[in-house]
């Protein structure tokens, strides 16, 4: 017999709930699925998948569109790497 293993979606407490609270219409109440999403187990997985499918609706993973599009540009932007300062060492020190 084959065995069951459960996916992240299966263990997502978003099943439990009305899907509706998820897509709350344009300025609606986000705040009802980001309190489901704050309970999760697994809502890194969940960020992760709509992260990689782009979803362009609802509440994953605790983030909105908007703000899954922020946290996107955020991790596109370059890295600025600033140079490490250098201390002279005691034999290069000027005398005081």
């Amino acid at each position: 017999s084959e065995s069951f293993i459960p996916t992240w979606r299966d263990r997502a407490l978003c099943r439990e709930v009305d899907p509706e609270i998820f897509y709350p219409a344009r300025g609606g109440d986000p705040r009802p699925g980001k309190a489901v999403c704050g309970q999760c187990s697994v809502r890194t997985p969940c960020l992760d998948y709509a992260m990689d499918a782009n979803e362009r609706y609802g509440i994953f993973g605790g983030l909105s569109v908007k703000e899954r599009d922020a946290l996107r540009r955020q991790r596109l932007a370059p890295v600025v790497h600033l140079p490490t300062p250098t201390v002279p060492d005691k034999d290069n020190r000027r005398a005081a």
